[in-house]
């Protein structure tokens, strides 16, 4: 399903991990870092899923998620990813963008930054248009700025 919305040079990259490795891949990211409700739920799950989607799903958890602790386990689920995984550029740029939604609710300034600066560089059209409609950002002058020129 994925492919219809890639490039022809992408569509090789997406055939590195399939879905069930990519699964796979999150069960085995979520263990690690003792997230074994999350771990169980990528065994157990039987719809297709994408990097890009559980990023946005893992961010939700993280964001509404009261216990700290686990905001910052989700995070580093992520940045993971990034290190681990074969990811294609433009889920890895929601993967940046979604660990700068998660540092900006930690009150990280410095990581927002950092990885919003990347997720632009890979994507930054989309990046743009979620800064725009993104909640959180709504009290952040960098909503207000084009990235796009």
């Amino acid at each position: 399903m994925l492919k219809k919305y890639l490039k022809k040079d992408e569509e090789k990259d997406i055939s590195l991990h399939t879905d069930a490795e990519q699964k796979e891949i999150l069960s085995y990211l979520c263990e690690i870092h003792g997230l074994e409700t999350y771990s169980k739920r990528y065994r157990e799950i039987i719809t297709d899923i994408s990097y890009w989607a559980e990023s946005d799903y893992l961010t939700r958890q993280a964001i509404k998620n009261s216990k700290p602790e686990n905001t910052n386990k989700i995070k580093h689920v992520l940045l993971d990813l990034l290190k681990y995984a074969a990811v294609i550029d433009k889920s890895r740029g929601i993967i940046h963008y979604n660990i700068a939604l998660i540092a900006y609710s930690q009150g990280n300034q410095k990581e927002v930054d950092e990885h919003l600066e990347k997720a632009k560089k890979l994507i930054p059209e989309l990046i743009q248009k979620r800064l725009e409609i993104e909640p959180i950002w709504k009290n952040k002058d960098i909503s207000d700025k084009p990235i796009v020129s």
